[in-house]
């Protein structure tokens, strides 16, 4: 009888968690990724040797380690943030900063974090974002002895420089976060870099954390040689901020995965003749995820079911002595702190495209917003809308594609012309807004009943989830100096604004111009 024997069984740093269900991955727009181009990442635990963790590091173009950080110390520095953020209303009333749950009667477009498409155009909620970039809390955690001396024993440096711009960023459910990319589009000048994503508390693979485009390492820096082939012409200026020409309107190579997958499956295919898939994970506090310059992730749309906002950080590393990217080191995260550059909202009045790999390839359409007006000397002026006889058709949720071009009464008896799968750009009421409202009332000499009775009133009016709740809200926002110009809505979600200046494209939504 010949002898059975037994195999080696796999290292315990090399197993990988396979739960039961893949996780429903989306990006900021379009739909959900097929399940079978969805996987998990590897996880690395941090007892796992320098030697392997540098070889995953190095085949997989990530090392996602599992507790590597003192869970306490990382929750704490969530803890101190919302605490920073809470005067802006983004948490759900009676919950713990700590746990940093996300009010849902909110707008979450209002609630933007860094990198979440546009910045809320609230100037204290821009305020409060900058400032959260300097809280001890999270300036001490950026100096973790351990921390730091991982990163030198990972890359065999003597010494490590931190870039001080970091991205300190959260992700409120059903908002809008960073696109899909690879960092090196956004820091070009200096030599290559190590990229750490801390993620601050529990975040499940769809809860708005990371995904990355499996062995992408390749297609990023075939992206890159095609732009720099591209980029010949450009002088250095224009060649580190090349994708204001070259990619989306924030840089990012798409914000919709969907899309982006079937184009870089199509155009690169795989090496070993596999589709290459979208890796989550379910991160808990204290997990880091480390990556190349060129590896293609980008955030997941959050759809935790427990309402958490995802906050992370994103870490650059350098040797000391490096060649660093400057622009990077001159201050901490501001909202004008040109990075991306100041002008990358005014670059282009057509959809642009993605730069592919291969130079003997034609470029493939990537999501863009279309701007129609790009700079903010330029006046916006309203298109004409068609009007019927002998009424117009009522407003109301599903009016488009119906009513594209033409006017709408809502059910206070107003007007509206309708632009369909449209948002406008511009300056949006908010609360600070109202108390502007209740700041005039005070001065007509109106009771401090009616003032309380008006803003119970708008409070109730900012959202209701309807198209005539969003209108009637700018309906009732009497202010002569600044009036209600307009709303967008999509989804139950509105957007009033007193000052409009442009508008580009959105699939589903409705851009409402009151006529007054």
């Amino acid at each position: 009888m010949a002898a059975t024997t037994q195999s080696t069984p796999v290292p315990a740093h090399e197993l990988i968690h396979e739960p039961r269900h893949l996780p429903h991955l989306r990006s900021n727009h379009g739909a959900y990724l097929a399940q079978s181009n969805v996987g998990w990442l590897k996880e690395t635990s941090a007892n796992t040797s320098l030697e392997e963790m540098r070889a995953r590091y190095s085949a997989d173009g990530y090392l996602f380690i599992k507790g590597l950080l003192p869970r306490v110390d990382v929750l704490d520095v969530r803890q101190r943030y919302f605490e920073h953020l809470a005067p802006t209303g983004i948490l759900k009333p009676g919950t713990l900063p700590r746990d940093g749950i996300f009010d849902d009667t909110q707008n979450p477009i209002v609630h933007n974090g860094v990198g979440g498409t546009d910045l809320p155009e609230d100037a204290e909620r821009q305020r409060l974002l900058e400032s959260a970039h300097t809280l001890p809390e999270y300036l001490a955690f950026l100096e973790q002895p351990g921390f730091r001396a991982f990163v030198r024993k990972l890359m065999g440096w003597d010494r490590d420089v931190i870039l001080k711009r970091t991205l300190l960023r959260h992700n409120v459910p059903n908002g809008f976060s960073t696109g899909c990319h690879y960092d090196r589009i956004f820091l070009r000048a200096g030599e290559e870099f190590l990229t750490a994503w801390v993620p601050f508390g529990d975040c499940t693979a769809e809860g708005g954390g990371l995904m990355y485009l499996e062995n992408s390492t390749d297609v990023g820096k075939a992206i890159e040689a095609d732009f720099t082939k591209r980029a010949k012409h450009f002088t250095p200026e224009e060649r580190i901020n090349g994708f204001n020409q070259n990619m989306a309107k924030d840089g990012q190579l798409s914000h919709n995965v969907v899309e982006l997958d079937a184009e870089i499956n199509l155009t690169y295919g795989s090496t070993d003749g596999k589709r290459r898939r979208w890796l989550a994970a379910d991160f808990t506090a204290g997990d880091v995820v480390f990556h190349n310059p060129y590896m293609i992730h980008g955030a997941v749309k959050n759809d935790d079911r427990l309402g958490r906002i995802r906050l992370g950080s994103d870490l650059r590393f350098y040797p000391e002595g490096g060649d660093v990217d400057e622009r990077w080191m001159r201050d901490v995260w501001r909202p004008n702190d040109a990075i991306p550059p100041a002008g990358l909202s005014s670059i282009t009045t057509t959809t642009t495209t993605m730069i592919t790999g291969a130079a003997s390839l034609a470029p493939v359409s990537s999501y863009s917003y279309a701007f129609t007006v790009t700079t903010p000397t330029t006046i916006w002026s309203a298109p004409s809308f068609a009007t019927s006889s002998p009424a117009n058709p009522a407003c109301s949720d599903t009016m488009c594609p119906s009513l594209n071009g033409q006017d709408c009464t809502d059910a206070n008896g107003d007007s509206y012309g309708v632009l369909c799968d449209t948002r406008f750009s511009g300056t949006v009421i908010t609360n600070s807004g109202k108390m502007k409202m209740k700041e005039k009332m005070r001065i007509r000499g109106q009771s401090a009943e009616e003032e309380e009775e008006v803003d119970g009133a708008l409070g109730k009016r900012d959202f209701t989830g309807t198209f005539d709740g969003c209108a009637d809200f700018c309906d009732s926002y009497d202010d002569p100096s600044a009036p209600c110009t307009g709303v967008a809505y999509q989804g139950g979600y509105c957007m009033a604004y007193d000052t409009i200046t442009g508008t580009f494209a959105q699939v589903g939504g409705i851009a409402a111009v009151r006529k007054v």
